[in-house]
């Protein structure tokens, strides 16, 4: 109103109480509508812009004077931040769009006046008019970050760009990393396997991890690291091979990350941080040492060092071993006699009793 009173315009103005103002301005002459572009709703009145002399004054704006044209209003609508990680190809033709506005105004008269769908007239523009759109069109060979060229013929990555037919971008599988690659035609990525010692099970990714300790990789383009066999360790990380370990010992699984996990072999004993030959009347599993001897319990037999049935040795001297009756030495730990029996070989009875049957002492 303000701007009908300053420029002398004969207006009156009104508001439809429903949808039917769309109809309106096809009904009346001289009429100013509110509206937006593109849109085919009045499109067909072939509507002029109203322009006032000069663009918006922000602080006449605020001071209540809107003499001026306002500033336009833009309806955007935004999708993933990441569009450029999800679907780099999308987000080239984005940026490459550009269409001149009455060709959209064209295309859409075009749909009133043929009833067709908006997708077939505009790939019968598209079919018509080449030139314009095979600018929008992202060059197949520009790979992004994470992908790496690749041969749709062969079905194999390649390093290069070469001869641009059968080429296109895919995600780099897992064994390789994404890494960037300026030739000629500008910047693009290639997949390069995994060196060895190091490895990668993630596709998409953009380098390769080094072995942690108590692994190895000695191949390239490796999608996992290798565990360190039986009798080797790893201590340092990115390794291609294990190292052994000294001789005579071994390890008690997989992935040793020390040498301190290295451990006799089966039928020696560590002692004094040496591997002996076990005696015999001893059982000595792999990674028996002198202290798990002395302090075996039943149950375990397996896993920890013992003396047999029939053999005995003192606590002081736990590896200088003595045959005995079996009824005397029931074996085990170092000193373990049977009943009250006392000695070397538990072959006498404790102070104040007396040998009362094979194996046992009474009380005097």
């Amino acid at each position: 109103m303000q701007r009908a009173t300053v420029y002398n315009m004969p207006l009156a103005q009104t508001v439809a109480k429903d949808w039917a103002f769309a109809s309106l301005p096809r009904k009346m002459t001289g009429v100013l509508f509110y509206w937006w572009q593109p849109d085919p709703t009045f499109l067909k009145l072939g509507g002029k812009r109203l322009l006032y002399p000069s663009l918006q004054d922000r602080q006449a704006f605020m001071n209540g004077d809107y003499r001026e044209a306002a500033t336009g209003v833009f309806i955007d609508k935004y999708t993933s931040f990441d569009l450029i990680e999800l679907a780099p190809d999308v987000e080239e033709l984005v940026k490459a769009f550009v269409i001149d506005f009455k060709v959209v105004n064209d295309l859409m008269l075009a749909q009133i006046d043929s009833q067709l769908s908006a997708k077939e007239v505009a790939c019968r523009w598209l079919l018509a008019n080449p030139k314009p759109w095979k600018k929008w069109v992202p060059d197949v060979t520009k790979c992004f970050s994470r992908f790496g060229l690749h041969n749709l013929h062969t079905q194999q990555f390649v390093n290069s760009r070469g001869k641009l037919t059968n080429l296109t971008c895919n995600p780099c599988p897992s064994g390789t990393f994404s890494s960037p690659l300026r030739d000629d035609k500008g910047l693009t990525y290639v997949c390069k396997p995994c060196a060895p010692a190091s490895a990668q099970a993630e596709a998409a990714s953009l380098e390769c991890e080094p072995c942690p300790r108590g692994e190895f990789q000695e191949f390239s383009g490796a999608a996992f690291c290798q565990r360190c066999p039986r009798g080797t360790y790893q201590d340092v990380n990115g390794q291609r091979s294990c190292l052994a370990c000294p001789t005579g010992t071994t390890t008690l699984g997989l992935a040793s990350m020390s040498v301190i996990e290295c451990v006799c072999v089966a039928g020696t004993i560590e002692e004094d941080g040496k591997c002996r030959l076990c005696s015999l009347g001893m059982f000595c599993p792999k990674g028996s040492t002198v202290a798990l001897l002395l302090n075996h319990s039943s149950g375990i037999e397996d896993e920890l060092p013992y003396l047999r049935p029939g053999f005995t040795s003192s606590p002081s001297s736990p590896l200088k071993i003595y045959k005995c009756p079996q009824e005397f030495c029931p074996g085990g730990m170092p000193g373990n006699c049977s009943g009250d029996r006392v000695g070397l070989t538990c072959g006498g009875c404790a102070v104040g009793t007396y040998p009362s049957a094979v194996g046992s002492c009474s009380t005097c």
